[in-house]
């Protein structure tokens, strides 16, 4: 799967931060799991019966790190910098918000979200709760 500037869902996140995929149901409030997983599912991650649209595993923050970790995908509890890279998903505010990370510059995270609408947000590891490595999925 292609890592590179469109690749790993990145354009489909910045088609889609700010406003809903009309091709997904939408969740008011509470996007922003679906809108990660549409992202991994953009940059070619196969959904299955579990994890697909309009499952709990692809909307809920928890169901989405039970289903990969499940799936031998490693989840950080507060990582460090050098453990997110591009194509991770990251946990903020104790678990309950889920970003897609778009790119890395130095120990800057640049991450993407929906539902909060954000594009490119610069974060430190600092502000957050976890992070899963879904960047694995892209080698």
């Amino acid at each position: 799967m292609d890592f590179g500037t469109c690749g790993i869902g990145y354009c489909f996140s910045k088609k889609y931060w700010n406003k809903a995929n009309p091709a997904y149901p939408y969740y008011p409030g509470v996007n922003c799991a679906n809108f990660v997983c549409q992202c991994l599912v953009a940059g070619g991650v196969k959904t299955d019966s579990t994890w697909r649209k309009g499952t709990n595993a692809f909307v809920n923050t928890q169901a989405l790190k039970n289903y990969f970790t499940g799936k031998g995908i490693k989840y950080i509890s507060r990582p460090s910098a050098s453990q997110i890279k591009k194509g991770d998903v990251i946990y903020t505010n104790n678990g309950g918000h889920v970003m897609f990370v778009m790119r890395k510059s130095g120990n800057t995270i640049y991450a993407s979200g929906n539902t909060n609408n954000r594009d490119e947000l610069a974060l430190s590891a600092g502000s957050i709760y976890g992070v899963l490595k879904t960047s694995a999925l892209y080698k």
